[in-house]
Protein backbone atom coordinates (compact mmCIF):
# COMPACT_ATOMS: atom_id res chain seq x y z
CA UNK A 1 0.00 0.00 0.00
CA UNK A 2 2.83 2.30 0.78
CA UNK A 3 4.44 1.81 -2.62
CA UNK A 4 1.14 2.45 -4.47
CA UNK A 5 0.57 5.65 -2.53
CA UNK A 6 4.03 6.94 -3.36
CA UNK A 7 3.59 6.06 -7.02
CA UNK A 8 0.26 7.94 -7.16
CA UNK A 9 1.80 10.96 -5.51
CA UNK A 10 4.55 11.00 -8.10
CA UNK A 11 2.18 10.57 -11.14
CA UNK A 12 -0.55 13.02 -10.05
CA UNK A 13 1.41 16.25 -10.64
CA UNK A 14 2.59 14.94 -14.00
CA UNK A 15 -0.95 14.05 -15.18
CA UNK A 16 -2.34 17.36 -13.87
CA UNK A 17 0.31 19.33 -15.71
CA UNK A 18 -0.38 17.45 -18.93
CA UNK A 19 -4.12 18.17 -18.72
CA UNK A 20 -3.54 21.89 -18.04
CA UNK A 21 -1.19 22.14 -20.99
CA UNK A 22 -3.72 20.51 -23.31
CA UNK A 23 -6.49 22.85 -22.20
CA UNK A 24 -4.21 25.85 -22.69
CA UNK A 25 -3.45 24.82 -26.27
CA UNK A 26 -7.17 24.43 -27.06
CA UNK A 27 -7.89 27.84 -25.56
CA UNK A 28 -5.15 29.47 -27.62
CA UNK A 29 -6.42 27.84 -30.82
CA UNK A 30 -9.99 29.01 -30.10
CA UNK A 31 -8.77 32.55 -29.45
CA UNK A 32 -6.82 32.45 -32.71
CA UNK A 33 -9.91 31.40 -34.62
CA UNK A 34 -11.92 34.25 -33.13
CA UNK A 35 -9.28 36.87 -33.83
CA UNK A 36 -8.80 35.79 -37.46
CA UNK A 37 -12.52 35.24 -38.08
CA UNK A 38 -11.94 31.56 -38.93
CA UNK A 39 -14.91 29.27 -38.46
CA UNK A 40 -14.98 25.82 -36.94
CA UNK A 41 -17.39 24.78 -39.65
CA UNK A 42 -15.56 22.02 -41.57
CA UNK A 43 -17.47 22.89 -44.74
CA UNK A 44 -15.91 26.38 -44.88
CA UNK A 45 -12.40 26.47 -46.22
CA UNK A 46 -9.83 28.64 -44.41
CA UNK A 47 -9.14 30.63 -47.59
CA UNK A 48 -12.89 31.43 -47.88
CA UNK A 49 -12.85 32.87 -44.37
CA UNK A 50 -9.84 35.02 -45.24
CA UNK A 51 -11.55 36.38 -48.39
CA UNK A 52 -14.71 37.22 -46.40
CA UNK A 53 -12.65 39.04 -43.79
CA UNK A 54 -10.89 41.07 -46.51
CA UNK A 55 -14.23 41.93 -48.10
CA UNK A 56 -15.56 43.20 -44.77
CA UNK A 57 -12.46 45.35 -44.32
CA UNK A 58 -12.79 46.79 -47.85
CA UNK A 59 -16.47 47.64 -47.25
CA UNK A 60 -15.66 49.46 -44.03
CA UNK A 61 -12.83 51.33 -45.75
CA UNK A 62 -15.22 52.41 -48.51
CA UNK A 63 -17.66 53.76 -45.93
CA UNK A 64 -14.91 55.72 -44.20
CA UNK A 65 -13.11 57.07 -47.25
CA UNK A 66 -15.88 57.41 -49.83
CA UNK A 67 -16.77 60.94 -51.00
CA UNK A 68 -20.49 60.10 -51.31
CA UNK A 69 -21.92 57.57 -48.88
CA UNK A 70 -25.62 58.50 -49.10
CA UNK A 71 -28.16 56.43 -50.96
CA UNK A 72 -29.53 57.62 -54.30
CA UNK A 73 -32.88 58.66 -52.82
CA UNK A 74 -31.06 60.75 -50.19
CA UNK A 75 -28.97 62.76 -52.63
CA UNK A 76 -29.55 66.54 -52.80
CA UNK A 77 -29.02 67.83 -56.37
CA UNK A 78 -26.74 70.80 -57.05
CA UNK A 79 -29.58 73.11 -58.08
CA UNK A 80 -31.45 72.50 -54.82
CA UNK A 81 -28.33 73.07 -52.72
CA UNK A 82 -27.71 76.34 -54.59
CA UNK A 83 -31.34 77.37 -54.01
CA UNK A 84 -30.93 76.87 -50.25
CA UNK A 85 -27.69 78.87 -50.37
CA UNK A 86 -29.47 81.72 -52.17
CA UNK A 87 -32.21 81.74 -49.54
CA UNK A 88 -29.71 81.88 -46.68
CA UNK A 89 -27.85 84.75 -48.33
CA UNK A 90 -31.14 86.58 -48.71
CA UNK A 91 -31.99 86.05 -45.03
CA UNK A 92 -28.66 87.69 -44.18
CA UNK A 93 -29.43 90.72 -46.36
CA UNK A 94 -26.75 89.83 -48.91
CA UNK A 95 -29.10 90.51 -51.80
CA UNK A 96 -26.54 90.85 -54.60
CA UNK A 97 -24.91 87.52 -53.76
CA UNK A 98 -28.28 85.86 -53.25
CA UNK A 99 -29.61 87.05 -56.61
CA UNK A 100 -26.47 85.79 -58.34
CA UNK A 101 -27.14 82.30 -56.97
CA UNK A 102 -30.87 82.54 -57.75
CA UNK A 103 -30.10 83.34 -61.39
CA UNK A 104 -27.96 80.19 -61.64
CA UNK A 105 -30.80 78.11 -60.23
CA UNK A 106 -33.30 79.74 -62.58
CA UNK A 107 -31.10 78.95 -65.59
CA UNK A 108 -31.29 75.28 -64.64
CA UNK A 109 -34.94 75.32 -63.54
CA UNK A 110 -36.65 78.04 -65.62
CA UNK A 111 -40.15 76.70 -64.89
CA UNK A 112 -39.87 76.97 -61.10
CA UNK A 113 -42.41 79.66 -60.20
CA UNK A 114 -41.31 79.73 -56.57
CA UNK A 115 -37.78 80.80 -57.58
CA UNK A 116 -39.09 83.77 -59.55
CA UNK A 117 -41.29 84.89 -56.68
CA UNK A 118 -38.44 84.67 -54.17
CA UNK A 119 -36.21 86.63 -56.53
CA UNK A 120 -38.92 89.27 -56.88
CA UNK A 121 -39.00 89.61 -53.09
CA UNK A 122 -35.25 90.25 -53.01
CA UNK A 123 -35.40 92.84 -55.79
CA UNK A 124 -38.15 94.60 -53.84
CA UNK A 125 -36.10 94.65 -50.63
CA UNK A 126 -33.08 95.73 -52.66
CA UNK A 127 -35.05 98.78 -53.84
CA UNK A 128 -35.77 97.69 -57.41
CA UNK A 129 -39.57 97.22 -57.64
CA UNK A 130 -39.55 97.44 -61.44
CA UNK A 131 -37.29 94.41 -61.74
CA UNK A 132 -39.39 92.63 -59.14
CA UNK A 133 -42.56 93.30 -61.08
CA UNK A 134 -40.91 92.15 -64.32
CA UNK A 135 -40.25 88.78 -62.73
CA UNK A 136 -43.79 88.57 -61.39
CA UNK A 137 -45.18 89.25 -64.86
CA UNK A 138 -43.76 85.85 -65.86
CA UNK A 139 -45.71 84.12 -63.10
CA UNK A 140 -49.13 82.65 -63.72
CA UNK A 141 -51.80 84.54 -61.73
CA UNK A 142 -53.36 81.29 -60.54
CA UNK A 143 -50.04 80.20 -59.05
CA UNK A 144 -49.69 83.41 -57.02
CA UNK A 145 -53.14 82.87 -55.48
CA UNK A 146 -52.00 79.57 -54.01
CA UNK A 147 -49.16 81.16 -52.04
CA UNK A 148 -49.23 81.56 -48.23
CA UNK A 149 -50.83 84.88 -47.15
CA UNK A 150 -47.53 86.35 -45.90
CA UNK A 151 -45.98 85.89 -49.34
CA UNK A 152 -49.07 87.26 -51.05
CA UNK A 153 -48.83 90.42 -48.93
CA UNK A 154 -45.27 90.93 -50.14
CA UNK A 155 -46.47 90.45 -53.72
CA UNK A 156 -49.08 93.12 -53.13
CA UNK A 157 -46.40 95.49 -51.87
CA UNK A 158 -44.18 94.76 -54.88
CA UNK A 159 -47.03 95.43 -57.30
CA UNK A 160 -47.96 98.60 -55.42
CA UNK A 161 -44.36 99.88 -55.53
CA UNK A 162 -44.33 99.20 -59.27
CA UNK A 163 -47.64 101.14 -59.53
CA UNK A 164 -49.49 98.06 -60.74
CA UNK A 165 -52.44 99.03 -58.58
CA UNK A 166 -55.13 96.87 -60.16
CA UNK A 167 -53.02 93.74 -59.72
CA UNK A 168 -52.20 94.69 -56.13
CA UNK A 169 -55.90 95.22 -55.41
CA UNK A 170 -56.69 91.75 -56.75
CA UNK A 171 -53.98 90.23 -54.54
CA UNK A 172 -55.27 91.92 -51.37
CA UNK A 173 -58.89 91.01 -52.11
CA UNK A 174 -57.86 87.41 -52.68
CA UNK A 175 -56.13 87.31 -49.30
CA UNK A 176 -59.26 88.62 -47.56
CA UNK A 177 -61.52 86.19 -49.39
CA UNK A 178 -59.34 83.14 -48.74
CA UNK A 179 -57.79 83.90 -45.35
CA UNK A 180 -60.20 86.30 -43.64
CA UNK A 181 -60.15 90.04 -42.92
CA UNK A 182 -56.78 91.07 -41.52
CA UNK A 183 -56.40 94.74 -40.48
CA UNK A 184 -53.03 95.11 -42.20
CA UNK A 185 -54.36 93.70 -45.45
CA UNK A 186 -57.45 95.94 -45.33
CA UNK A 187 -55.20 98.93 -44.67
CA UNK A 188 -52.99 98.11 -47.66
CA UNK A 189 -56.05 97.58 -49.80
CA UNK A 190 -57.63 100.87 -48.69
CA UNK A 191 -54.49 102.81 -49.58
CA UNK A 192 -54.11 101.24 -53.04
CA UNK A 193 -57.78 101.82 -53.78
CA UNK A 194 -57.38 105.50 -52.90
CA UNK A 195 -54.34 105.83 -55.17
CA UNK A 196 -56.45 104.32 -57.95
CA UNK A 197 -59.02 107.07 -57.21
CA UNK A 198 -61.54 104.45 -56.12
CA UNK A 199 -62.43 106.61 -53.14
CA UNK A 200 -65.72 105.03 -52.07
CA UNK A 201 -64.23 101.54 -51.99
CA UNK A 202 -61.24 102.85 -50.09
CA UNK A 203 -63.41 104.63 -47.52
CA UNK A 204 -65.43 101.46 -46.99
CA UNK A 205 -62.24 99.55 -46.11
CA UNK A 206 -61.13 102.32 -43.71
CA UNK A 207 -64.50 102.27 -41.95
CA UNK A 208 -64.26 98.50 -41.42
CA UNK A 209 -60.82 98.91 -39.88
CA UNK A 210 -61.99 101.71 -37.57
CA UNK A 211 -64.91 99.59 -36.37
CA UNK A 212 -62.37 97.17 -34.94
CA UNK A 213 -59.68 99.73 -34.09
CA UNK A 214 -61.39 103.05 -33.19
CA UNK A 215 -58.36 104.29 -31.25
CA UNK A 216 -55.97 103.93 -34.18
CA UNK A 217 -55.23 107.61 -34.90
CA UNK A 218 -53.01 106.96 -37.90
CA UNK A 219 -55.69 104.96 -39.71
CA UNK A 220 -58.25 107.67 -38.87
CA UNK A 221 -56.01 110.36 -40.36
CA UNK A 222 -55.55 108.39 -43.57
CA UNK A 223 -59.31 107.97 -43.64
CA UNK A 224 -59.68 111.74 -43.30
CA UNK A 225 -57.20 112.26 -46.12
CA UNK A 226 -59.24 110.10 -48.51
CA UNK A 227 -62.42 111.93 -47.44
CA UNK A 228 -60.70 115.15 -48.45
CA UNK A 229 -59.68 113.69 -51.85
CA UNK A 230 -63.28 112.62 -52.35
CA UNK A 231 -64.39 116.23 -51.76
CA UNK A 232 -66.02 115.50 -48.37
CA UNK A 233 -64.29 118.27 -46.50
CA UNK A 234 -66.58 118.55 -43.48
CA UNK A 235 -66.32 114.83 -42.74
CA UNK A 236 -62.58 114.97 -43.29
CA UNK A 237 -62.27 117.80 -40.75
CA UNK A 238 -64.37 115.84 -38.25
CA UNK A 239 -62.04 112.82 -38.54
CA UNK A 240 -58.93 114.94 -38.16
CA UNK A 241 -60.51 116.54 -35.08
CA UNK A 242 -61.21 113.10 -33.55
CA UNK A 243 -57.64 112.01 -34.19
CA UNK A 244 -56.42 115.03 -32.21
CA UNK A 245 -58.73 114.65 -29.19
CA UNK A 246 -56.22 112.86 -26.97
CA UNK A 247 -53.53 115.33 -27.99
CA UNK A 248 -55.75 118.33 -27.13
CA UNK A 249 -56.63 116.88 -23.73
CA UNK A 250 -52.99 116.45 -22.82
CA UNK A 251 -52.08 120.06 -23.65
Amino acid sequence: MVHRSRRFNILFPFIGGLLCGTLLVFAQEDTGRRSTGLSENPKVKPEDEIFQKEAREELWQDVVDSKDISRDQEKIPDWQARWELARLLGYQGKYTEALREYRKVLNEKPDKTKIKIEMAHLYYYKGDPEKAQQLLSEVNERETQDLPPAEMIILGKILTAAKKYDQAIDIYKTIIDKHGPRPQVRYNLARVLSWSQKYEESLEQYRKILEKRPADRNVRRHYAQVLKWAGKHEKAAEQYRKSLEDTNNSE
